[in-house]
């Protein structure tokens, strides 16, 4: 018998703590929905823009994705959240919403959509996306903003839109490979 309590003690304490972090992990996760909405509705009144219940709807899709979504994936996430069926034009029109505003960023080469992590800057950041593990990184940069707004002017040229992607590895999957190589040795 004691040593059925002892089995059976630790058990529902762990479970107990298993159950609190993934309450942790949603509560942090819900937080940051909220603070990415709360922030695009900032955003938006600061440029006489509206942020309508689906233009939220799609940046909450977006901020509960692990990975940039292409815009099927996105419609049909859309409808599941709205419980019903969205036709891809209204996503279209949302998404091209969000990207004229600068809420969300579209990855040209990988024809998906992202989250623009700093809305409020000029929009000249390098995206390095991971070949290996799919890990996308909006890293702002003045001076290539400057640059390329000096490079328009000297070539009479207006600029639109500016997505500048680099692929290659991240350091986790750097460090992976390295070890892989070194245990092959």
């Amino acid at each position: 018998m004691g040593a059925e309590k002892k089995l059976n003690g630790p058990a529902p304490f762990r479970l107990r703590k298993q159950v609190e972090r993934k309450v942790r992990a949603y509560e942090k996760h819900d937080q940051l929905s909220n603070d990415v909405l709360a922030n695009a509705e900032c955003h938006c009144a600061s440029q006489n823009e509206r942020l309508t219940p689906i233009r939220r709807d799609l940046l909450k899709v977006l901020s509960e994705a692990e990975a940039p979504l292409g815009a099927y994936d996105i419609t049909e996430r859309l409808g599941e959240l709205r419980r019903r069926k969205i036709a891809p034009i209204a996503a279209y029109r949302g998404l091209d919403f969000l990207s004229r505003v600068g809420l969300v960023t579209r990855l040209e080469s990988r024809k998906a959509f992202i989250l623009c992590t700093h809305p409020d800057h000029s929009h000249a950041s390098v995206f390095f996306l991971c070949s290996a593990c799919g890990e996308v990184m909006e890293v702002p940069n003045e001076q290539l903003r400057i640059l390329l707004d000096q490079s328009a002017k000297n070539a009479s040229f207006m600029t639109e839109r500016r997505v500048i992607e680099i692929h290659g590895t991240c350091k986790p999957c750097q460090m992976k490979k390295a070890a892989a190589i070194e245990t092959e040795r």
